[in-house]
């Protein structure tokens, strides 16, 4: 190995297995030259060993791999809707570091206390900018131009309880029927299909009358509109297939099922046109709030948890019971009314042994 000056910079030439190499080491200094020479020399005689160092991505602005990123993200189809908040997130726990290298552990854990001081986000909100950071690395891992992620050593925010104003409630059977009776009839077979089959907005907007089967009772979820990108067919109650059928004039099948689909605030005009409050202590109101009227009802319904799992098409149980799952306070009183005939009936085996001496 030998350094020497081409123009303003140093530069150094180097062999490795009968080959060699010339690299510039954008310096003026010449012993800051030696040592980056130094180091280059070292990380290509591990190459040459098999052993990967990975020096030139530890050397790489973060800027410029986020944008990489983000086009592997818009490239596997994510929508700009998920795509935004996952850049802007990293470009915030990223920000002052001018190396990938400088994203270790410690740096993670403090910018995250920096971002949720500075921002006022909530453990929810902090988790998901280290969940952003999370799947960067994981990303840079699978491409082979990372050893490891940092951030799997860095816990997550414990998350209290939802507040009231961001979790949904579900609609009772009375509150459903009333607002399908006031909507207009275009309107109200939207809501009345999102709280039968738990389809989501974007499903609903994208269905076609050929995901639609009148025979069989089903409406199938295309992959490209589908939140966990898999196609899946859910089954369809036998009102809700006879109000299809009513609308089913000889379309095409490619024709979408529904013009549009009500937006947040005609949603509120039709609940309150049907006596129903959008807001209230338990929760609020908005479209998503139909699916979670369809988990509960499937929970009324006595369906077991594994089943609306699928039928939710949730990832996990967990999310099924605590987050779509709203029993109101008198399912819980027939909860119990069963439990005290049970208990009550158990008594008058026991007092009637009594009496007999068995």
């Amino acid at each position: 190995m030998w350094i020497y000056k081409r123009g303003r910079n140093w530069w150094v030439k180097y062999g490795v297995e009968g080959r060699y190499f010339f690299e510039s080491l954008k310096t003026r200094d010449r012993r800051a030259a030696e040592f980056k020479a130094a180091e280059i020399v070292k990380a290509a005689e591990l190459r040459a060993a098999g052993v990967e160092t990975y020096i030139k991505t530890s050397k790489s602005e973060p800027e410029t791999l986020i944008g990489e990123y983000k086009a592997e993200l818009e490239r596997r189809g994510r929508t700009a809707a998920h795509v935004q908040p996952v850049v802007a997130r990293l470009k915030a726990m990223t920000d002052g570091a001018h190396a990938l290298a400088d994203l270790t552990p410690e740096w993670i854990r403090r910018r995250l206390a920096q971002v949720s001081e500075r921002q006022g986000v909530k453990p929810r909100t902090s988790n998901r900018y280290r969940l952003a950071l999370f799947g960067f690395f994981r990303w840079m891992c699978r491409e082979g131009r990372w050893s490891g992620n940092p951030v799997e050593t860095v816990g997550t925010a414990r998350e209290g309880d939802p507040e009231p104003r961001d979790s949904r409630r579900s609609l009772s059977p009375e509150e459903l029927a009333r607002l399908l009776a006031a909507a207009p009839r275009g309107r109200a077979n939207v809501y009345l299909l999102a709280a039968t089959s738990g389809l989501r907005r974007k499903e609903l907007g994208s269905l076609r009358w050929a995901d639609i089967d009148l025979q069989e009772g089903t409406v199938r979820v295309r992959a490209a509109s589908a939140k966990n990108r898999r196609e899946s067919v859910v089954p369809l109650p036998s009102h809700t297939v006879e109000v299809l059928r009513a609308m089913a004039h000889s379309l095409d099948p490619e024709a979408p099922v529904f013009r549009s689909v009500p937006k947040v605030c005609t949603l509120r005009k039709d609940l309150l046109a049907a006596g129903i409050d959008p807001q209230t202590e338990e929760g609020k109101l908005d479209l998503h709030a139909l699916r979670v009227t369809y988990g509960t009802s499937l929970s009324r319904a006595d369906v077991s948890l594994a089943q609306a799992q699928r039928l939710l098409r949730h990832s996990t149980p967990t999310l099924t019971a605590r987050i779509y799952t709203r029993l109101e306070l008198h399912d819980a009183r027939g909860a119990a009314r069963k439990l005290g005939v049970l208990l009550d009936s158990a008594r008058k085996e026991a007092t009637t042994g009594e009496e007999t001496g068995t």
